[in-house]
């Protein structure tokens, strides 16, 4: 039996064998060469960026680090990432390096404000492989906003004060209380547009403009289901921009007899543009403001109450 010990790479040995008698034999010649000793590729650490666990980051972010391989192999590699704590991972980017030394970069959106984002790099040369994990937060403040704010008038065609005498104004939509605009749904109908406008907003000049929230207090009665079909920004002129954000029974619904606070978007996201070229100017224009309209498909009156809406825009300097 012939052993190794690894450190002679190639070479040449020969085996004989002998009688008793001690006359040679036989003989057998053998030539080899050991397989060279593989390294795995590796994930250089402490070259990612953002630094692992850091949560001073800005949006938008480039994600990168160093890999290589010490022999010079191929190296194939992946980047995947994840956005919740259940670590679902799904691929950004993979490719090819052919020299073994490589910096994998990806620009990623990240503008989730505070949430915490996961991603991980898989390298293999086809042997070996290393997979390594990383995670960042996109800072909080990064962006500022106006608070809520609420209208200095109100264009209400088709709707009547809590007192049913008159049209509302825009002080009765400014507090949640006894005061509110009404209109009445018969079957399949819907109401008329409530405009609300003049918000007194003052930012800062030259401010990139990101989100409009609204929040609704609202009311429906006789227990049946009434909706948001219609939800639109007003720009400086007065004119409805963008996406209409509530549409049909996808909309907010409005539960029976009780009210309720509702924001819109409907999720409450602080990363809605409405699909509207906002700026600075406009928003803080008087007649930059919101249209919002309800439906019905059932039959039979139901009164919709509208008691409170305000605004908030976020923005960064």
């Amino acid at each position: 039996m012939v052993f190794l010990d690894g450190r002679t790479t190639a070479g040449a040995f020969s085996i004989r064998s002998y009688e008793q008698t001690g006359d040679y034999s036989a003989n057998l010649s053998i030539n080899y060469t050991a397989a060279p000793t593989n390294n795995a590729p590796v994930i250089n650490l402490d070259t990612e960026s953002p630094t692992d666990e850091s949560t001073d980051n800005s949006a938008p972010i480039t994600i990168s680090v160093d890999i290589d391989d010490s022999d010079g192999d191929s190296i194939d590699w992946w980047l995947n990432a994840s956005e919740d704590g259940n670590r679902s991972y799904y691929n950004v980017d993979s490719g090819t390096d052919s020299d073994g030394d490589y910096t994998i970069s990806e620009s990623f959106d990240g503008s989730d404000y505070n949430a915490t984002y996961y991603w991980m790099v898989h390298v293999t040369d086809g042997t070996d492989s290393d997979t390594e994990y990383f995670s960042f937060q996109i800072e909080q403040n990064s962006w500022d906003s106006t608070g809520w704010l609420t209208a200095d008038t109100c264009t209400a065609v088709g709707w009547l004060n809590a007192a049913g005498d008159g049209v509302p104004v825009a002080s009765d939509l400014n507090a949640d209380d006894s005061a509110y605009a009404k209109d009445t749904l018969t079957s399949s109908t819907d109401t008329g547009y409530l405009n609300l406008t003049d918000f007194d907003v003052s930012i800062p000049s030259g401010s990139d403009i990101h989100s409009v929230q609204v929040k609704i207090i609202e009311y429906a009665n006789q227990g049946s289901v009434v909706y948001h079909n219609y939800s639109k920004l007003l720009d400086a002129s007065g004119s409805p921009t963008g996406d209409n954000i509530t549409t049909g029974n996808d909309g907010i619904i409005v539960l029976q007899a009780t009210y309720e606070t509702n924001l819109l978007p409907l999720n409450g996201s602080t990363e809605c543009d409405w699909g509207a070229s906002l700026t600075e100017t406009m928003v803080e224009d008087t007649d930059f403001g919101v249209s919002l309209k309800w439906g019905f498909d059932g039959g039979g009156g139901r009164e919709v109450r509208v008691d409170y809406v305000a605004i908030n825009i976020t923005y960064s300097e």
